[in-house]
């Protein structure tokens, strides 16, 4: 799979949103994409990708060290954006 830099951005930008409204001692966040084959409860969409495409990339930036967080069966557990993350979203 070849990583979608829009794709990215549109995901980091998304969980810092996450990130910001977490509450205090709070770590993982539960973040699953919409999925048209299954029953997803709180599942977000983003336009022109499917759920297994920003599930992929959910994976990939965890894997690369975009952001902290742990795979899931369908979506991932997420922490926090990493300085590398931080650095991706806010590049011009």
């Amino acid at each position: 799979m070849q990583r979608d830099e829009n794709l990215v951005r549109t995901l980091l930008s998304h969980l810092q949103g996450i990130e910001a409204s977490k509450q205090l001692g709070d770590t993982l966040v539960l973040v699953q994409p919409h999925h048209e084959a299954m029953d997803v409860p709180g599942g977000f969409k983003i336009d022109g990708y499917t759920g297994p495409q920003i599930d992929d990339h959910l994976r990939l930036m965890i894997a690369e060290r975009l952001i902290v967080g742990q795979t899931e069966g369908w979506g991932i557990h997420f922490d926090r954006l990493t300085p590398a993350g931080l650095t991706l979203l806010n590049k011009p």
